[in-house]
């Protein structure tokens, strides 16, 4: 394993996750392998940051929350990005799937790749000021689909 740290000037930052990325579908398949059983009561999982990161949950049968808050092509190897473009597109298609943006700037930037996407305000409790989050509902979370 390597650090960022360890990249040096040659390579630039972000070279631990490119070359993880290298060979992702052996990444996803050992991910899958390990935690398929581990994982079998999930009833949704959310992936983001990168995006990419979704395809280790495509293939486990649990629907998939993504939240987009830069391009979809963040560390994707140049020679997969539009590989990856289709089957990003085709991943939150499905119906069991959701893609949200962070903002609507984000959510037009899907747009421009064919897709509909809901945008999200983000809320924060604010605890500088003692504030507390107490949902109504402390077994469920709401999500709503949005223009899909």
């Amino acid at each position: 394993q390597m650090s960022e740290a360890d990249c040096g000037e040659k390579r630039g930052q972000w070279c631990g996750l490119r070359d993880l990325h290298a060979d992702f579908d052996h990444v996803v398949a050992r991910f899958q392998t390990t935690f398929r059983e581990d994982t079998a009561d999930v009833s949704l999982f959310v992936c983001g940051h990168p995006l990419y990161w979704c395809r280790l949950f495509e293939g486990l049968g649990t629907p998939i929350l993504g939240v987009w808050d830069m391009s979809h092509l963040f560390a994707v190897p140049e020679h997969l990005q539009v590989a990856w473009t289709q089957q990003f597109l085709d991943l939150f298609r499905q119906r069991q799937n959701l893609l949200v943006a962070m903002s609507a700037y984000h959510s037009y930037q899907v747009r421009w790749l064919g897709a509909s996407t809901p945008y999200f305000h983000p809320v924060t409790p604010d605890v500088g000021l003692s504030a507390r989050y107490l949902p109504l509902h402390k077994d469920s979370v709401l999500i709503s689909k949005y223009n899909t």
